[in-house]
């Protein structure tokens, strides 16, 4: 899973999450039909105790229940749930009168042009930059399977901004090819990533207004068949998703 902010006025962030590429079509299942009767909370924070409990029913997982916090996996993981992935990428300032604090310096953003409808290895390039902006920067991202007792297969995925507020949007990468990736630090041009889009991968989008919610959620698939072979984004999502809550 590849991650990455969409600020107008800042480099865009990336993060891999090599565990969750495996289940990457999965998600599909997810958009397909409502989750709010199944075992995991979509509430808005990470812990277990249900802030927007509905009657009748019991949500007992949330991240916390999967991932202790060392940022280690739990064992075993709750009934149903697939060991999952998790990502910290964040700085903070080591020395001088700022240290502990949050350090806007980064190696993983995106460089000006890389855009989600081009090949992975020929239109992503990464660079390093001096303010990522505490608005757009990611700070963890974690996914997990679960699968219900229909047998359906659901991804569930999430991050974390420095902060909530902001005008920004969120672009989440499922990717099929475990080579994805790219070296940090590059200057100028940036780095080439390397890998490739296959059949399938998908994106989600989710845009955040000034107050920092939820406004939309729209998701794509790369078709490979698009732009005479070339591969494109098909939106596979009819509507616009919102806010679970």
């Amino acid at each position: 899973m590849t991650l990455s902010t969409r600020n107008p006025r800042a480099k865009q962030r990336w993060i891999v999450l090599a565990g969750a590429v495996a289940v990457a079509t999965l998600v599909l299942a997810a958009v397909a039909f409502a989750v709010h009767d199944l075992k995991f909370q979509l509430d808005g924070d990470t812990s277990s105790t249900d802030i927007a409990p509905i009657p009748g029913i019991t949500r007992p997982v949330d991240w916390n229940d999967l991932y202790n916090t060392n940022k280690s996996i739990t064992n075993p993981s709750p009934t149903g749930f697939a060991p999952g992935d998790m990502s910290t990428d964040y700085r903070v300032v080591q020395t001088g009168g700022k240290a502990g604090q949050f350090d806007t310096s980064d190696g993983t953003t995106y460089t000006g042009g890389s855009k989600d409808t081009l090949e992975i290895n020929t239109g992503w390039t990464c660079v390093g930059a001096n303010n990522v902006t505490n608005k757009g920067d990611i700070t963890n991202a974690y996914a997990t399977k679960y699968t219900a007792a229909s047998g359906d297969e659901i991804l569930y995925f999430g991050m974390e901004k420095y902060v909530p507020q902001g005008t920004n949007n969120i672009g989440i990468w499922f990717l099929q090819d475990k080579n994805v990736g790219c070296q940090e630090g590059g200057t100028g041009s940036g780095n080439s990533f390397t890998g490739v889009h296959k059949n399938g991968d998908i994106l989600i989008v989710s845009a955040f207004d000034s107050g920092g919610k939820v406004s939309t959620i729209l998701a794509y698939s790369w078709d490979t068949s698009l732009n005479g072979g070339a591969g494109g984004l098909s939106l596979v999502t009819p509507i616009a998703g919102v806010d679970c809550r």
